[in-house]
């Protein structure tokens, strides 16, 4: 899709109607017009749905006044021993988004931190808008799977495992 896209960027059309005509053009092997056209819908929703939640942290229909913290990104990258002591040892040196750790909710000095986010205001709705949006349009995918072409499944399936380790992920 990113080749297709910069061998023919489409600059005549805004940004989604070229990326949607993308997807069109490149899924148009996986079934029917039909299927094809449910297909892109279904990724140009997820597309939007992990703009808002991953990047924006937007959960509710606005921004969060700061992102820091507060993005699904933060949530749905990996927790490890070295990078928390990275982080912990040296501030400047992060290699995960900076995220509302347990040691932050547990630190009775932390309360004094205005910087951090409420977590049953901030960070649990936004987790759970990430499992229900997430699930929801991994549900619509698999939908579509009786209308895809036989030879199609294997790339319709890589996509399928794709969703469903991005929902339990969130999880």
């Amino acid at each position: 899709i990113t080749c297709s896209a910069v061998w023919d960027p489409k600059q005549s059309l805004d940004f989604n109607s070229a990326l949607r005509e993308t997807l069109l053009e490149q899924l148009r092997s996986m079934g029917p017009s039909n299927v094809v056209e449910n297909l892109v819908d279904i990724l140009m929703e997820t597309i939007q749905i992990e703009t808002d939640l991953l990047i924006y942290g937007n959960w509710n229909g606005t921004n969060p006044s700061d992102i820091l913290r507060r993005s699904g990104q933060a949530y749905l990258a990996g927790w490890d021993t070295w990078s928390e002591w990275a982080s912990i040892l040296d501030p400047t040196d992060v290699t995960q988004p900076v995220k509302l750790t347990f040691h932050d909710i547990r630190d009775p000095f932390n309360v004094l931190d205005k910087d951090l986010p409420d977590y049953k205001n901030e960070i649990e709705p936004l987790l759970n808008a990430m499992v229900s949006n997430f699930t929801s349009v991994y549900q619509n995918w698999l939908q579509q799977s009786a209308n895809v072409y036989p030879e199609a499944m294997p790339f319709f399936n890589e996509i399928a495992d794709s969703y469903e380790i991005t929902v339990a992920r969130a999880q």
